[in-house]
């Protein structure tokens, strides 16, 4: 999916993210709200959606290699005000609403994180832990890649065991990483981890 955010917004487009763990409903209401022009969806993601949702759009499979005109497509000219996504709110107090983020607010949110608080250097490794419908998938992504930094993809079996996610941690040498405060209540484990240099939490 990096790949296809990162082809969506050199492409002009604007991407809005859809966690497949959420219920059917939500994410068919999201699509309905959104009305995008394309989607990419694997096979889990068209059952979710339902065959009346993909009829109203162009529907993608990710993992199908389409054919391309160009091995390196111009970029379209974009500006600070373009659209670079739309996130949706949870709806704990009615429907989920969407947040529309411009390209200029993706900069001055990455490049604060950056000053502030993550650092990133080339030789730094980042986790994409966050769901991608959650603001802090931004900074793990684009905080890392802007920087010259390595995205560390976690496979969801790994994101969903405390045991496994700690292992990998250790194992591929993570500098830093954005975590749920329930995944720090092992100290002892956390201090365990030396390469760790940048913990957030959120």
């Amino acid at each position: 999916m990096i790949v296809g955010i990162l082809a969506i917004l050199k492409a002009g487009g604007a991407y809005v993210p859809l966690d497949p763990l959420y219920a059917s409903d939500r994410l068919r209401s999201i699509v309905c709200d959104a009305a995008p022009s394309v989607l990419l969806a694997d096979k889990a993601g068209r059952v979710s959606l339902g065959e009346a949702i993909l009829s109203s759009v162009t529907a993608m499979d990710p993992s199908v290699q389409h054919q391309i005109t160009s091995r390196n497509p111009q970029a379209i000219g974009l500006t600070p005000q373009h659209l670079a996504y739309i996130i949706y709110t949870s709806g704990t107090t009615g429907k989920p609403k969407g947040v529309m983020i411009e390209h200029q607010g993706v900069v001055d949110y990455v490049m604060s994180q950056q000053q502030r608080n993550l650092q990133i250097q080339p030789s730094s490794r980042m986790t994409q832990f966050s769901s991608l419908s959650f603001d802090g998938s931004v900074l793990e992504i684009f905080g890392t890649l802007s920087f010259g930094g390595t995205l560390h993809l976690l496979p969801n079996d790994v994101r969903l065991d405390i045991d496994r996610l700690w292992r990998y941690l250790d194992q591929h040498r993570i500098t830093h990483a954005l975590l749920t405060p329930s995944l720090l209540q092992d100290c002892e484990r956390l201090s365990s981890l030396s390469s760790l240099s940048r913990l957030l939490v959120g």
